[in-house]
């Protein structure tokens, strides 16, 4: 082989092993937390409102690490029926959805609280007071913000004993929304990416029946 071949042989095989470097698969590439929320809708927000609101949510979370499987009651057990382990949800959210009293004029808008407790280390519930602060499109915003920010606060709790907590979301954080912005604060988002790190963990996943 003479000394051209040689290089061009080396050449070739370096590609080769360059190409199939970045052709493996990442061990974590697509392994993410999967958070099961079902929600109880009570006070019959409309349905439009509830998808638009849903669908920012997980929106908001993809970058996060956490994706999120919607159902309600029931459809719950075909929600959380699949057998791949990798479709099974580390952690399941209830979230009851009651009306306002339109009356109450302490806040205009979308109020949730979690509970201090969780009923099951995998499994939390938490509270979402509806009252439309506008428009559909800016009550889905505001009752997103809400529901976000509720499900952060049940999922990846923070060091420490946990505490009830008030959300509240009316037209400036709908407003947030639209422009595209974040629920979250950086280190906020930074959290929530840890903890979906330690969600999507080895065992974390829930065995459904």
């Amino acid at each position: 082989m003479n000394a051209v071949s040689r290089s061009l042989t080396i050449w070739a095989l370096a590609v080769l092993a360059q190409a199939s470097v970045h052709a493996a698969p990442d061990p974590d590439e697509g392994h993410r937390a999967l958070l099961l929320v079902v929600v109880h809708n009570y006070g019959v927000v409309p349905s439009g409102i509830l998808d638009a609101a849903t669908r920012t949510v997980t929106r908001v979370y993809e970058p996060l690490g956490i994706s999120l499987r919607w159902t309600n009651p029931t459809r719950q057990s075909g929600a959380a029926s699949a057998t791949n382990v990798d479709t099974q949800p580390t952690m399941t959210i209830h979230l009851r959805i009651l009306r306002r009293d339109e009356h109450n004029k302490l806040f205009p808008g979308v109020l949730g609280i979690d509970s201090p407790t969780t009923t099951h280390e995998l499994m939390a519930v938490g509270h979402v007071l509806y009252r439309a602060v506008g428009d559909h499109s800016t009550s889905a915003l505001a009752l997103a913000y809400v529901m976000a920010r509720l499900i952060a606060g049940m999922a990846v709790p923070p060091d420490g004993p946990p505490a009830a907590t008030i959300i509240r979301g009316d037209r400036g954080e709908a407003a947030r929304l639209a422009r595209g912005d974040s629920p979250f604060t950086t280190e906020e988002a930074e959290w929530i990416r840890a903890g979906a790190v330690l969600l999507s963990a080895p065992g974390r996943r829930q065995s459904v029946p």
